[in-house]
């Protein structure tokens, strides 16, 4: 067992014997390991209770882990499902994205924090002064040469990030882009409103694949 592992192997052994710690040997080699392992089976429903929630808050901790991430996969795409995206205006995007358990790794305080609203087609923040950041996998078919498209991230009031993305597939090839907003600090429009994904072409392409990522950065204690 890992040296930063008996912190909460500390806590699971005051929990099974809290009046009487003279009788233990926490420095004693394996000592807390045994604790850990047979507390289900010896112990009240109450202890069993504390150590589930000793392991749940010492579970992954953006300290020690980081913030993680979690991917969304473009559902549309992986059902040939394409979206016209038009020359001169911005278009949000209102793809169906969905995130498998495998690509779902968020430690805490963000475990709980899911970035995508697929009802609404928009990121939710977690909490006020957040810092995230969003990558983007895009595949887009042009319809002409000379090809650019800005990718943003908009709240009702203010553009969050955006990028101007150059195309250089041919009029009808798919091409893939990656775009990266790295440090978006969550302010009051975007924590109160979400925010939308845009595109804004330069001339008429179609939106083959849009799938983003999300992974925290730091967080106001």
């Amino acid at each position: 067992m890992a040296d930063s592992s008996r912190g909460w192997m500390k806590v699971i052994a005051d929990a099974v014997d809290p009046g009487n710690p003279g009788n233990r040997n926490d420095n004693e080699p394996g000592y807390l390991e045994r604790i850990a392992s047979g507390i289900q089976s010896v112990g009240p429903a109450n202890v069993a209770a504390e150590i589930n929630a000793a392991f749940a808050a010492n579970d992954r901790q953006f300290s020690e882990y980081g913030g993680g991430f979690v991917d969304y996969s473009d559902v549309d795409y992986a059902n040939n499902i394409t979206t016209p995206v038009p020359a001169g205006t911005p278009m949000q995007i209102v793809r169906n994205l969905s995130a498998a358990a495998v690509n779902y790794r968020l430690n805490r305080p963000f475990a709980t924090w899911q970035p995508w609203d697929d009802v609404a087609k928009l990121v939710r923040a977690r909490a006020l002064f957040d810092i995230i950041g969003v990558r983007i996998d895009i595949r887009l078919i042009p319809d002409r040469v000379n090809a650019v498209v800005r990718v943003s991230m908009n709240t009702p009031t203010v553009e969050l990030a955006g990028k101007n993305m150059p195309l250089t597939a041919p009029p009808g090839v798919e091409e893939k882009i990656t775009v990266d907003f790295a440090e978006l600090a969550v302010r009051n429009s975007f924590f109160q409103n979400g925010a939308g994904f845009y595109l804004t072409a330069n001339v008429p392409m179609t939106l083959v694949e849009f799938s983003p990522e999300f992974y925290p950065l730091g967080y106001e204690a």
